[in-house]
């Protein structure tokens, strides 16, 4: 008995320093994609050990001016933790994510030791390995960020593994009660990690009826308390939000599923691309935004190839699981831990990403695992196997040995492109060429390094290849918000071009940016302008747009100290248009003196011009799409709507104004109004 202790100690051990040999070359990285969200520029996590009351009392995007619903103190806390004891150190924070993941994989071989202690203990160590090494889980570790993963599958197979010798009880005892409660508190933990440990509530059910012979009322009795957890958890998030219902952003960047009609398949094109990179997990991005996944209908090869796999796998894996086969038991795992994505794509239209597969790795790993053995014929009843004597197996040392290597090679590979933001965006641009945040990254980071470089010839080319990256991302997606403010920002520090800085702000604006940054940029080149009102009209909406970023205060405050103005309602400048003689102005000049006002941000003197210009050239859609802009940046949406409609009449095919009338009719509400214009645009591409 002792001697078999060790043994499992040894198995343990091998997994964790496995886990740590791994993912050792990601400690020397720094803060990289929403590290700096949750981090640098989170204000409660950079208080230290004082946020971190606030931090259990306000969503992880808080300080991005964002309520998503999203309750997930633990990790921002250890962030808290990591500030005030070792502050702005990104490779602690490296160092902890990799620890964590360590002892991820020492606590899982105990965990599937308990479930498959029918089976020798070296089925449980190859399952193990295989979790650790799939490379599907650089995003996770290799990004500080996702630690809020990695706490939730580790507090939820603690308190799996804490539970689970009840089971062994035909009366539980009051003795019982510390490691009952301690299960149910870890649990609790893993729900604060992040709430895609719900999936813990069918897992639980599902164990226990794995391993032995169990009513379904001792099952649901079992179960009934982790139940209890999670309302106690939604009660807990509804006393921090005030509401349990989480909005869905009109963002088409991170939610491209929101089409009724294309919810479903489109969930289903998706979870066929989960089985792939499941497969074969190469290459990776960290990006799948609009459009690198496009939404598909039912006529779509890939949603039916979904619905073949889904139907495939559930039955296989049912009637295995009914058989008590550990081949059964991991494609049910699989399944389970899939609901949260599945279920974030169909009910509110979101992306898919990489990490949302961390889980669902572990129901592969067991299910492999169980194909290597039965192919090979070992017997996992006998006690003296040992790692030495199954590695001279050729049948199954030689496929196990293939795969292991591969997922290494392929995860020490992929852990180098987390190094920074600079080689993420590089490496991956190439990988997810449909994805337009791929390209606005990569083309910030270019025109970034412009703003920085002294040589004029590098400076130069940095700067064109920037815009061109920028350029690709609005072709993939024309109303990107964030492309449009990195356009303004080249245009105010590198082409010195102000009028063009001032539309894309301003375009930035129209297209439904929150990013206070694109109104800091106005009101610069307005102070630089001479213009006052309007400089510290847009340093006042810059603080109406975040006021949780003590920077953008700061701004306005200091401008406000020098001018005395204090500007909330946008100045009017009445210019006066010299139209005495009749046929003093044709079309051109009113058509450019509104594109000239729009730009400047002055829409009410662009209302003018470009009314003028329409009644003289009723069929310019160039005129009428400019005229619907400018009413919809003063708020006259339904002027706005009624524009871009006698385009239509003009030009049914007409794309921009098109796109216009679905982000007009997001933004009032009516959302199967801008579903039609969305199929109309479909039908078009």
């Amino acid at each position: 008995m002792i001697k078999q202790a060790e043994t499992n100690l040894r198995y343990a051990l091998i997994g964790a320093c496995f886990a740590f040999l791994l993912y050792a070359n990601t400690i020397p990285h720094d803060y990289v994609l929403d590290d700096k969200g949750v981090i640098t520029q989170n204000q409660f996590v950079m208080q230290g050990f004082a946020g971190i009351k606030n931090i259990f009392t306000s969503d992880v995007w808080h300080f991005q001016n964002l309520n998503l619903g999203y309750y997930r103190p633990l990790s921002l806390v250890s962030f808290a933790i990591e500030q005030q004891l070792f502050p702005n150190n990104p490779h602690i924070s490296h160092l902890v994510n990799v620890l964590l993941y360590s002892l991820t994989a020492f606590l899982l071989y105990f965990l599937l030791l308990k479930i498959f202690n029918r089976k020798h203990p070296l089925f449980s160590l190859v399952v193990t390995l295989l979790f650790i090494a799939h490379p599907l889980h650089t995003e996770v570790v290799a990004n500080i960020k996702s630690r809020d993963e990695i706490l939730s599958f580790l507090n939820l197979i603690a308190a799996l593994y804490v539970f689970l010798p009840v089971l062994d009880k035909t009366k539980i005892e009051s003795r019982d009660a510390f490691r009952i409660f301690a299960s149910w508190f870890l649990f609790y933990l893993a729900l604060l990690s992040k709430e895609t440990a719900i999936v813990g509530i069918l897992l639980l059910p599902l164990i226990i009826y794995f391993k032995r012979e169990t009513l379904v009322k001792r099952i649901a009795l079992l179960s009934i308390p982790f139940v209890a957890m999670f309302l106690l958890f939604q009660f807990h998030k509804y006393e921090v939000f005030g509401s349990l219902s989480s909005p869905v952003l009109k963002d088409l960047l991170n939610y491209p599923y929101t089409d009724s009609d294309l919810k479903l398949p489109s969930m289903l094109m998706i979870f066929g691309w989960c089985v792939k990179l499941i497969l074969v997990p190469y290459p990776l991005s960290y990006s799948y935004a609009y459009n690198q996944l496009p939404a598909v209908s039912w006529a779509s090869f890939n949603a039916l190839v979904g619905v073949a796999l889904l139907i495939a796998i559930l039955y296989f894996s049912v009637n295995e699981f009914r058989k008590k086969t550990s081949l059964g038991f991991g494609g049910i795992i699989f399944i389970i831990t899939l609901l949260p994505l599945l279920a974030f794509i169909y009910l509110k239209g979101g992306i898919f990403a990489e990490r949302f597969l961390y889980a669902s790795v572990l129901g592969f790993s067991v299910a492999v695992t169980s194909f290597l053995f039965s192919f090979s014929k070992i017997s996992l009843e006998k006690k003296e196997e040992n790692i030495a004597s199954l590695l001279k197996q050729n049948k199954f040392s030689v496929p196990f040995l293939l795969l292991l290597v591969l997922y290494s090679v392929q995860t020490i590979s992929r852990n180098a492109d987390w190094k920074n933001d600079e080689t993420l965006f590089t490496h991956d641009v190439n990988v997810s060429a449909k994805s337009s945040q791929t390209h606005f990254h990569y083309g910030a980071i270019l025109i970034n390094k412009a703003i920085a470089e002294q040589n004029t010839e590098i400076k130069s080319s940095y700067l064109h290849s920037g815009l061109a990256e920028l350029y690709t991302a609005l072709t993939i997606h024309p109303h990107y918000a964030a492309a449009y403010n990195e356009l303004g920002l080249a245009h105010e520090r590198l082409t010195q071009n102000l009028d063009s800085a001032i539309y894309y702000y301003n375009r930035a604006i129209m297209d439904g940016s929150n990013d206070a940054s694109c109104y800091i940029g106005l009101g610069e080149i307005y102070e630089q302008r001479g213009k006052k009102e309007f400089a510290s009209y847009y340093y006042n909406k810059a603080v109406e747009a975040n006021p949780f970023i003590p920077e953008v205060t700061a701004i306005r405050d200091a401008y406000k100290a020098r001018t005395g103005l204090d500007v909330k309602e946008f100045p009017k400048e009445n210019i006066a248009i010299d139209d005495s003689s009749a046929g003093q102005h044709d079309f051109n000049y009113y058509n450019q003196q509104g594109m000239k006002f729009g730009q400047q941000g002055d829409y009410e003197n662009a209302l003018r011009c470009l009314n003028k210009a329409a009644d003289m050239n009723q069929s310019s859609e160039e005129v009428l799409i400019n005229l619907s802009v400018c009413y919809g940046m003063t708020k006259q949406n339904e002027k706005s709507i009624e524009t871009l409609q006698r385009v239509l009449l003009i030009n049914p095919a007409n794309k921009t104004a098109l796109q216009n009338l679905v982000i007009m009719y997001d933004h009032i509400g009516k959302t199967d109004r801008a579903n039609d214009y969305r199929r109309k645009l479909k039908d078009l591409e």
